[in-house]
């Protein structure tokens, strides 16, 4: 899960053509800019987080736009369409984003996918989640983003089975 920039590019149905990880490591970690990248309309199959590190950005969905400020997050489910602007044209804006598939938390029609992955992403409701400081909870999910994006930069010995422990427990958190 190397960080590198994401370069969005969709098909005709605005479905983004960039897989995420690998097969046998479903995740993908990285750092972007707004200015250098902007993010158009598009969905996935995977899941994503991001968390703002410096700036503030605009989360787009056909129904909901959301501010979101530096050093707070999100939690975008799958098959979502959405896009990212700066909030700040003219600021430098920098986020982290985490993609991964939901077989990185559990194997399809396991105990644990039935239990707490599927009822997640099943659920309207669930489309998108603020991830704010304010919140003790949301968080905790935010320090372990920094970690997991720690634990990918410096790739340690272990750092993969970490890094789907560090998943585990804030997609606890986000299924809270």
């Amino acid at each position: 899960m190397a960080l590198s920039l994401c370069r969005t590019t969709v098909d005709d149905s605005a479905r983004e053509l960039m897989e995420h990880g690998t097969a046998a490591f479903p995740i993908a970690c990285y750092h972007d800019d707004l200015q250098a990248e902007p993010v158009p309309w598009h969905w996935h199959e995977e899941l994503e987080l991001i968390y703002v590190q410096k700036g503030a950005v605009t989360y787009h969905t056909p129904q909901v736009s959301l501010r979101i400020e530096e050093k707070n997050g999100l939690f975008t489910n799958s098959n979502v369409l959405h896009q990212v602007l700066s909030s700040e044209p003219d600021s430098e804006i920098f986020y982290k984003v985490f993609m991964f598939r939901k077989n990185f938390l559990a194997e399809e029609g396991s105990y644990l996918d039935k239990k707490y992955v599927s009822p997640l992403l099943q659920a309207n409701a669930a489309s998108s989640l603020l991830l704010s400081q304010s919140d003790p909870a949301r968080k905790k999910i935010l320090e372990q983003l920094l970690e997991l994006s720690e634990l990918n930069q410096i790739r340690p010995f272990g750092y993969d089975m970490k890094s789907r422990n560090l998943m585990s427990d804030i997609w606890l958190h986000i299924a809270e």
